[in-house]
């Protein structure tokens, strides 16, 4: 579905709270940026270029895809 929805020339923003969604978003869009929302049951997921927010607000304040980021 997401492959559906992507426009070309545009990148990629994703956020979800289930690593799975997040990697299978990673194989198939490698250059977008991905945010995994923190809960307790993914608190042992690390990887090296999915970033982590504890909420809404950091993943506005700290995106690079979002014009609003500062």
């Amino acid at each position: 579905v997401i492959k559906e929805l992507h426009q070309a020339e545009k990148t990629v923003l994703f956020v979800d709270d289930h690593p799975d969604n997040c990697l299978n978003v990673r194989e198939s869009f490698p250059e977008a940026e991905i945010w995994l929302m923190s809960r307790p049951f993914n608190y042992d997921f690390k990887h090296p270029e999915i970033r982590r927010a504890r909420n809404w607000t950091e993943v506005i304040e700290h995106s690079s895809t979002l014009p609003l980021a500062k």
